[in-house]
């Protein structure tokens, strides 16, 4: 891992410990304010990503941290759009950022943040990152309520997330897939009477 090496033995490590407060530190290096002054508000300027980029942010460095941010807002996303009752309570729980462009109520999507960043697919390290979102999510109970498999099917079947004009994405389905089956491929089901 880049940057992290001799602090944490693993991505699994950086992700409990290190990654929530890198997320601060990337919220905190944000420019704009939140646009309703809540403080648990996940919403950012599109702009901000451009700054952070010309500014040389340290945390664009960190691969890793990248793609755990527009993996949890590719959930955000998810959520936003099939499950909208259960969107703020998510929002509370959640990791991820949604980028806005001004005040439009449009919003990018999570993939383009890696583009916008000029972050290389790197299929292993997004399939390991996208694996340990999906595992807390089922241990921890971020889903709020919400099945897994109802949100988990819309994840993966998403036409958003499995745009093909975004090119080193074209593997989303297959990846989601082969995570979302490691996850629960060890959890047995009660056997009917």
């Amino acid at each position: 891992m880049e940057n992290d090496t001799e602090q944490f033995n693993s991505l699994y490590d950086y992700y409990h410990i290190q990654y929530p407060k890198d997320l601060e530190i990337f919220k905190q290096a944000c420019v704009y304010p939140n646009y309703c002054n809540d403080k648990e508000n996940n919403t950012r300027n599109v702009d901000d990503l451009q700054l952070l980029k010309e500014n040389n942010h340290y945390l664009l460095k960190k691969k890793h941290f990248i793609y755990f941010m527009a993996i949890h807002t590719a959930f955000l996303m998810t959520v936003f759009h099939y499950f909208s009752e259960k969107f703020e309570e998510f929002k509370l729980v959640n990791k991820g950022m949604i980028f806005e462009f001004g005040c439009t109520n449009r919003f990018m999507m999570p993939w383009d943040i890696l583009e916008r960043l000029d972050i290389k697919f790197d299929k292993k390290l997004f399939s390991n990152c996208l694996g340990l979102v999906i595992s807390q999510m089922m241990t921890d109970n971020y889903f709020c309520g919400i099945i897994p498999e109802n949100f988990m099917d819309k994840f993966i079947d998403d036409p958003d997330l499995n745009n093909t004009n975004i090119p080193y994405i074209k593997q989303w389905k297959k990846i989601a897939t082969e995570e979302w089956f490691q996850a629960t491929k060890y959890i047995c089901c009660p056997k009917k009477l």
